[in-house]
């Protein structure tokens, strides 16, 4: 091993992150430090050292694992990826990796920094999920609802959709929320979006109101507004229960 490739490897091995150092042409791993170990859930450099950096992959992450490894073989540092890796010991762990060109002697190699990203990733998955759950219960909600950013509709649910005689939520989103209502409502609509958008999410207004649904058809009803943030915007709900439908 030349005196630079031994300085450098010095250098990886106190690092507090896992380096991993693999030939390009094979995928052959060719040395790990410390922290890789334990990531990897073996004891010993001879457990690891020798596999291909391929084995540890899903096969649905081969192809980009592959495409990666072939940009670093022509000099290139490719985007970070997070991987979901299967560990020795059979655990799983979803690890950031930033590979970049190396020479380990004469063998072409890139050193690949990882981090361990698995609380992370799950606690995002958890929220994907969560959020998932709450849209079909709101989407599904026998209550008509509606959230406008600023003057213009951008979601409502299925009951507001029928409520004002529309076939399709789609049909809602992206226009102005005024039209649903009759004239006396929209004033009232109007300073109280204003009001719970200055005092925050804590802040709710309660009101008699009269929609107005395709054909012209009044219906009176209770509208509750609350402040919420719609994609880092500012933004209003009304939860519209019709009178009509509750006696």
């Amino acid at each position: 091993m030349s005196t630079r490739n031994a300085a450098v490897l010095s250098f990886l091995e106190k690092l507090p992150m896992p380096v991993v150092i693999a030939d390009t042409s094979t995928g052959e791993i060719l040395w790990v430090n410390g922290p890789h170990l334990a990531l990897s859930g073996v004891g010993s450099p001879d457990r690891i050292i020798g596999h291909s950096i391929f084995e540890f992959l899903g096969p649905e992450q081969t192809a980009v694992a592959m495409r990666d490894v072939e940009a670093v073989a022509h000099g290139e540092s490719p985007p970070p990826v997070v991987y979901h890796v299967k560990r020795l010991d059979g655990a799983t762990a979803d690890v950031h990796i930033a590979s970049t060109p190396i020479s380990m002697g004469r063998r072409p190699a890139m050193v690949s920094v990882l981090t361990d990203v698995t609380d992370s990733e799950r606690a995002i998955s958890d929220l994907a999920k969560r959020e998932a759950r709450y849209r079909s219960l709101v989407d599904g909600a026998p209550a008509a609802i509606v959230v406008a950013v600023r003057d213009e509709i951008v979601y409502a649910n299925a009951s507001f959709a029928r409520t004002m005689g529309h076939s399709s939520p789609a049909q809602i989103v992206g226009l102005s929320p005024s039209r649903f209502f009759d004239t006396a409502t929209r004033a009232k609509i109007r300073d109280a979006r204003a009001r719970v958008l200055v005092e925050g999410s804590d802040r709710s207004v309660e009101m008699e109101v009269v929609a107005m649904a395709a054909g012209g058809a009044a219906v009176p009803g209770t509208g509750v507004i609350s402040a919420l943030e719609w994609d880092d915007e500012p933004a209003t709900r009304m939860v519209f229960r019709s009178r009509l439908l509750s006696s």
